[in-house]
């Protein structure tokens, strides 16, 4: 049993090989001192006392805050953007909070005890530790609550909220910067439609982090003469919103009115990462962030309301003939479904050998970056690009495939 844990462990890793970074920012704001952060740690699976420089229990991510100990501009932007967001959401009135995705962070406990009924939302990897050890320390409020979800799949949002009565105030924090263009539309067009049923409005500041934090590497610096933020590229590459030259119009296309709010009328007065600093550097830091803004979206009035078609149910199909596998996809191929397309070719190729896939398309109606990953690992368990083949996909599968510039890894016929 502990093998099998293990293995499908192992795979929702490599399908979303940004699962540790939501273990990652809890355990920065637990070396900070975060009372809440800190009780998590050890049902987590972290040991205070191992979280070393170099350790076994230390993420990528973490090392990155050990290696930017000297410069604390990383530890103040991870605690800023949460801290400030607890604080929005305390003095927003809202009593039904979304926080999509949740991660590891103390959030819900928070809140545990102020009326407000907390939504953690995140994928299945995350919901399973975060859940249990979370009640572990408040014990079963039911006014905290977890779902799994895939943010570009709107029945599993609708879903997780279907028993929800009242407006929402929905948080996204660290999700859009992970996003590609044709996943940032779905998850624009989810959330229109949360908040078309249930009324409320959406925060984030995920498109003015880059921009934020090197205007607080300046104010860092001891060498004015070399300002960081004349390195920051005119745009960020990556989806419309993250350009912050394009994201109130390409919010306005995508049905929302945005108002912009400086997080720094929701920084609270003691902030951990600021705690040894002198007075003067302090407040310098600290007006940085009127440059900062949480990007508040309601929905446009007088607009047709979104719509999205009836979709299929995921399911997968295969036969394995000598050492060709066939395998027939229906649905979503997104982060929740991806893992069982990967454990399918696993399985196949330790039953017997695997020199070329086809993946029959036809009755699949998305493909997210995880199923993109899938393709990506498959093609490099192959000998060549050419034994990898996609057939048979519909116009929008089409042309996520070129617009990633996947269609030229491999073979692909409509």
């Amino acid at each position: 049993m502990e093998k099998q844990k293990a293995s499908v462990t192992e795979i929702r890793e490599a399908v979303n090989p940004v699962f540790n970074t939501a273990r990652s920012c809890t355990a920065i704001n637990a070396l900070l001192g975060d009372d809440d952060a800190q009780k998590l740690m050890l049902p987590l699976g972290f040991d205070m006392t191992d979280l070393e420089p170099g350790g076994d229990n230390i993420t990528p991510e973490m090392q990155v805050f050990f290696d930017q100990m000297t410069n604390p501009g990383f530890s103040i932007m991870v605690e800023t953007r949460f801290a400030a967001s607890n604080e929005y959401i305390r003095k927003s009135g809202f009593s039904h909070i979304v926080d999509l995705p949740c991660g590891y962070t103390p959030r819900g406990i928070k809140f545990a005890d102020t009326g407000i009924w907390y939504y953690g939302l995140d994928l299945p990897a995350v919901t399973e530790e975060i859940e249990p050890a979370a009640k572990g320390v408040t014990g079963e409020n039911e006014r905290i609550r977890y779902f799994d979800v895939d943010a570009t799949n709107y029945t599993s949002l609708k879903k997780a909220l279907s028993g929800v009565q009242g407006e929402l105030l929905i948080t996204t924090e660290g999700l859009l910067m992970y996003l590609t263009q044709s996943e940032l539309d779905e998850v624009f067009q989810n959330i229109r439609m949360l908040l078309e049923e249930h009324g409320g409005e959406w925060i984030t500041t995920d498109n003015e982090i880059l921009a934020a934090h090197f205007r607080l590497l300046d104010v860092l610096s001891d060498d004015p003469s070399a300002p960081a933020s004349a390195q920051l590229p005119p745009s960020t590459p990556g989806n419309d919103f993250l350009d912050c030259s394009k994201a109130l119009q390409y919010a306005g296309k995508m049905g929302f009115d945005v108002k912009k709010v400086p997080v720094y009328n929701y920084l609270p007065e003691k902030l951990l990462s600021l705690s040894r600093m002198p007075a003067d550097r302090q407040h310098a830091v600290r007006d940085t962030f009127k440059e900062m803004y949480f990007c508040v979206m309601t929905v446009k009035e007088d607009q047709p309301r979104a719509e999205t078609g009836e979709e299929r149910p995921f399911s997968i199909r295969s036969d394995h003939v000598n050492d060709r596998l066939n395998i027939a996809l229906s649905g979503r191929l997104d982060t929740i479904t991806a893992p069982e397309l990967l454990s399918v070719f696993r399985n196949a190729c330790e039953k017997g050998e695997v020199r070329s896939v086809f993946i029959d398309l036809r009755h699949t109606s998305y493909i997210s970056s995880a199923g993109l990953r899938v393709f990506v690992i498959i093609l490099k368990s192959l000998e060549t690009g050419e034994q990898l083949h996609l057939g048979n996909m519909n116009d929008s599968v089409r042309e996520i495939l070129d617009m990633t510039g996947f269609s030229g890894l491999c073979s692909c016929d409509d």
